[in-house]
């Protein structure tokens, strides 16, 4: 079914008022209703040929690129429209899912061949979604009437944003990039610097799902807000980028920027990305009643598989924990990592008892590498550091996780002259929580590396030995 399926008024309707009043179309056509920023970027896109979004989240900005979308395509005659996203998940699941929602429940049938990532009107006429590490699948897409947008635009790689440009020529041609400012650096965050972008920022206390909340519903709440103002803390990157949708304040001592956390996020959601060994390793911070909480982590190099917690528990809940975990993973389990420090040591003995590999780690002993680190949690921390770095680790969407990570500082001491990361009482200091999950994955993480490099030694000595057999219950 082509565009003939529209009615002839509902066509000069489109070319007409629609073409100049994206606002009225999303109104009258669709069938929805554009709160004032949506209204704003959506008229942005018709007044000005580069516009760029950094939002907090759950204001309905990927909303707003669905509507511009369809705004776009059906009120200029043979127009092009190319969306794009970091992951194929998000431009299937997320911006084309709005685009099918707002295509089926429209209020005037318009017509053209949906498919999952692709509304073709005319072979010339026509939008598609598309997520590619290639850039060339940009090349070739020229028309007088074209559209970029950008969904969840930090995320996307540097050089599509150089193949992009290659397809924004013509007189009609404009860009809309979107998304939660994660990175004060990179092709994203330097549109803010130029002069030839409409800016916008969106605040969460912006959303009127906190004035008006039965009239938009789906949008961010103030319940929301204050929830993550206690669990991550008003100074921490997330706050900052994901409520007040400013680029975070990270300086030369942040030790995992942001941006490595999102990367690392972005890697986790292609299948089978990250995944080097069949071997799993455990790493338990353990906590007993209180605020702070006990965190169980699953690594299998180099992807985190799992993060459960427990709150207000006594350390027999966290041996279950272990166990439960251990049955799952049967005999890839190659070792459980534990914090000693504290009420861990009585988690240690028992796990032994049981038959289980354990590591103790605790967190006040001195570092392999006194040389460069004050302490063990310094060299830890670092040596994670470093696989954020290197793109060398995934790791699952876990809000509290990414928020403690992004967190953490650094310095150089200047008389030793050594590492040393920011202490739980620091950070305390600063508005923050102790940062369970983080501590539970660098200890995983930390356990895997030094019983590999003790098998390295052994083995190099003639002496390689495997892992004793493993009792569970």
């Amino acid at each position: 079914m082509g565009f003939e399926a529209l009615k002839e008024d509902d066509a000069q309707l489109l070319f007409g008022k629609c073409k100049d009043d994206p606002v009225y179309f999303c109104e009258e056509i669709l069938g929805v209703r554009l709160w004032e920023k949506q209204q704003q970027i959506i008229e942005s896109v018709r007044d000005h040929p580069n516009t760029v979004v950094a939002s907090g989240h759950g204001v309905g900005k990927t909303f707003i690129s669905a509507c511009t979308t369809l705004w776009f395509l059906f009120t200029r005659y043979q127009s092009r429209i190319i969306t794009t996203a970091p992951t194929n998940r998000q431009v299937e699941s997320i911006l084309w899912a709005e685009i099918w929602n707002l295509y089926k429940n429209a209020n005037v049938p318009l017509g053209g061949r949906l498919l999952k990532t692709s509304l073709n009107i005319e072979e010339k006429w026509f939008s598609v979604g598309m997520s590619t590490d290639d850039p060339d699948r940009f090349q070739g897409h020229h028309a007088k009437d074209l559209l970029l947008v950008m969904d969840e635009a930090p995320g996307i790689d540097a050089k599509i944003y150089e193949a992009a440009q290659g397809i924004l020529t013509s007189v009609g041609a404009k860009s809309l990039l979107i998304g939660n400012p994660t990175s004060s650096s990179g092709p994203f965050f330097d549109k803010f610097q130029n002069k030839l972008w409409k800016k916008f920022y969106i605040s969460c206390y912006d959303s009127p799902g906190i004035t008006d909340p039965e009239n938009y519903p789906t949008l961010t709440t103030q319940k929301w807000i204050d929830e993550r103002k206690e669990e991550w803390g008003e100074q921490s990157p997330m706050f900052q980028s994901r409520v007040l949708g400013q680029f975070p304040e990270e300086g030369e001592d942040t030790l995992i920027p942001l941006s490595w956390c999102e990367r690392a996020v972005a890697r986790g959601n292609k299948k089978g990305e990250g995944i080097v060994s069949d071997r799993i390793y455990l790493g338990l911070d353990v906590a007993r009643y209180g605020t702070n909480k006990t965190v169980l982590t699953t690594y299998r190099p180099t992807r985190i598989e799992r993060i459960k917690t427990i709150q207000n528990k006594s350390t027999v809940e966290a041996v279950k924990l272990v166990v439960q975990e251990g049955i799952s993973a049967g005999a890839k389990l190659t070792q459980v990592t534990v914090d000693d420090t504290g009420v861990g040591g009585g988690v240690v003995d028992r796990l032994r008892e049981l038959g289980y590999p354990v590591l103790a780690i605790n967190f006040g002993q001195k570092p392999s590498d006194q040389m460069h680190f004050k302490g063990i949690r310094d060299e830890m921390y670092w040596n994670l550091r470093e696989l954020f770095r290197a793109d060398e680790l995934t790791i699952p969407n876990n809000e509290a996780l990414i928020a403690q990570l992004s967190a953490i500082k650094y310095k150089i001491n200047p008389r030793t002259n050594k590492i040393e990361i920011e202490t739980k009482d620091e950070m305390k200091k600063r508005g923050l929580k102790s940062p369970d999950e983080a501590d539970s994955l660098v200890i995983a993480v930390w356990g895997a590396r030094r019983l590999n490099a003790s098998a390295n030694l052994r083995k190099r000595a003639g002496v390689m030995k495997m892992p004793r057999d493993m009792v569970y219950y």
